[in-house]
């Protein structure tokens, strides 16, 4: 091999450590987004149980109210109602079904390309 051979680029060798680097960066991308998605979703499982905990409280001042204000007549639907919504934010409860879980595109209104087939499922035209 001659010199100049020697002060030659290797190009096969760069391009195989540059789709190396790459690699190395898009796995970490990949990590990173899986990382920040699992802590969104620990974020969002606090702050529903948070939520949980303030609804049951306030549930729980409102039937001490009613009850020292002989006004309790009535309460117990809603009472079980608000209980219900604190056991659906809280992640250490079973979550009672709720009308608010119906999929969206069985209420949503249409788009101007979109109708209705004969199964009422929505279809683009």
């Amino acid at each position: 091999m001659s010199p100049t051979d020697q002060s030659r680029p290797n190009w096969d060798e760069f391009d195989k450590k540059h789709k190396e680097f790459e690699r190395q960066r898009a796995a970490l991308r990949a990590a990173m987004a899986r990382e920040k998605r699992a802590v969104d979703g620990l974020l969002n499982e606090v702050e529903n149980w948070q939520k949980s905990k303030a609804i049951r409280a306030y549930v729980a001042a409102v039937e001490a109210a009613a009850k020292r204000n002989n006004a309790f007549e009535g309460l117990a639907p809603w009472i079980n109602w608000a209980s219900d919504q604190a056991d659906r934010f809280d992640p250490f409860s079973e979550s009672p079904s709720s009308i608010l879980d119906t999929p969206r595109d069985q209420y949503r209104e249409l788009t101007p390309d979109e109708s209705f087939d004969d199964d009422g499922n929505i279809e683009h035209a």
